[in-house]
């Protein structure tokens, strides 16, 4: 993937980066092109990404899109609950 910035292409950037179906490489890709929209509002369908343990690979790429996006400590902190919920469902199933 190159860089995308046209507003008809977000939605798609936003579906490669959820499915489980799509190449590793390609939904990094996808979340780093994500941050050129400037839109906070794709973090409501990434950052639950976070709450199932096994997508915690994307924790980097999700915690930079989150502080691109929000910079004053607000995307963090969502990144902290979602990745709470993930350990305490972890536990759960221990």
């Amino acid at each position: 993937l190159g860089d995308f910035d046209a507003p008809v292409i977000k939605p798609t950037l936003v579906e490669m980066a959820i499915s489980d179906e799509v190449p590793l490489a390609f939904r990094r890709q996808a979340l780093q092109n994500l941050a050129n929209f400037k839109d906070p509002k794709v973090l409501d369908r990434i950052i639950p990404l976070l709450e199932r343990a096994e997508n915690y690979y994307l924790h980097d790429d999700i915690e930079a899109l989150a502080v691109a996006l929000l910079p004053d400590g607000v995307g963090k902190e969502r990144l902290d609950r979602a990745a709470l919920k993930a350990a305490r469902r972890w536990e759960r199933k221990k």
